[in-house]
């Protein structure tokens, strides 16, 4: 039988209708400002703790949602992959431009190497007290065994077509061309970096710590990590401060903050902060109030899709 569409339920007559239920509060409602905190805590690397395609559905929640005001970035990392970084930090640029809304960026332990390259992206940066940031330089680590395995009586046969194709091995002599050719690569990337930092951070950085001659063997960009006021005194810093402290101070005493994360078989949301689990679990894109804007319902799948684009080449890479 066809349903009653004055009675879907089929509900017997005279039955109590239930009452529909009550339209939460848009958490975005009121006079205030409205801030999205992006969290990148760890090592930068792909597959890693922060990397590029994870940090991008994050950045794109907090950027395109349009009760955003301004983000936030806070960073405690002590860098990695000088590739990831650049992606992170050029991504977080292009929707600051886009979308038109300004960027903090507050820094927990420390904006080590890579992780300041992606605090510089912010349109100023705020320290604790005992926050580290700066350590502008590149490094790769590699280790040699020729003695070892002469003693142990174990003969290298790797293989290989292509005179640079093998570099640096562990199981040759130090061969002076490749370790000048190598030196060369890093001093490129070292040059890369420095010119991020005083594109981003411009007059603020102290004159008197940068060699004009040859910016290499400048002070502030000797891979020295500077801490709390001594990063502000030098210019790679604004400031001493808080995620909340920053808050109050840039967005006034009425801001509200929100978080963004990414829910397991939900994707990212945004939520206010203070908001529980179980509340996080049980928001949907389809939320009234617009709470949550899910850009992505299986996020597991879209960073597996555009992974495929990119392939690693194993072995040692350089970091920062």
């Amino acid at each position: 039988m066809p349903k009653d569409p004055n009675n879907p339920l089929g509900l017997p007559n005279g039955a109590p209708r239930p009452n529909p239920a009550p339209k939460r509060p848009d958490p975005f409602a009121g006079a205030g400002k409205n801030v999205a905190l992006v969290q990148l805590e760890g090592s930068i690397m792909p597959g890693g703790a922060i990397e590029y395609f994870k940090s991008n559905l994050l950045l794109e929640t907090a950027f395109q949602n349009p009760k955003i005001d301004s983000v936030m970035l806070y960073i405690n990392s002590p860098g990695g992959s000088p590739t990831q970084s650049e992606m992170i930090a050029g991504r977080i640029r292009e929707l600051s431009k886009k979308f038109n809304k300004p960027v903090v960026t507050v820094v927990g332990d420390m904006a080590a190497s890579g992780g300041y390259w992606i605090a510089a992206a912010g349109d100023e940066i705020y320290v604790h007290k005992t926050s580290g940031a700066g350590s502008i330089g590149v490094v790769q680590n590699a280790q040699g065994v020729v003695d070892k395995m002469k003693k142990e009586g174990v003969e290298d046969r790797t293989l290989y077509s292509g005179k640079n194709k093998v570099t640096n091995s562990p199981y040759k002599p130090v061969d002076p061309k490749e370790r000048a050719n190598l030196l060369k690569k890093l001093q490129f990337l070292h040059h890369e970096f420095i010119d991020w930092v005083q594109e981003r951070r411009g007059s603020k950085l102290k004159d008197s710590l940068i060699d004009k001659k040859n910016v290499l063997d400048s002070e502030l960009f000797s891979g020295e990590m500077w801490f709390g006021k001594q990063a502000v005194e030098v210019g790679l810093a604004d400031g001493i401060g808080s995620i909340h402290s920053v808050l109050e101070k840039k967005f006034g005493a009425d801001a509200k903050l929100f978080g963004v994360g990414l829910v397991p078989g939900q994707g990212p949301v945004i939520f206010k902060m203070g908001a529980s689990e179980d509340e996080l679990k049980t928001k949907t894109a389809n939320d009234s109030n617009a709470e949550f804007n899910d850009i992505s319902k299986q996020p597991k799948a879209k960073v597996k899709a555009e992974k495929k684009r990119i392939r690693v080449k194993a072995g040692s890479k350089p970091r920062i």
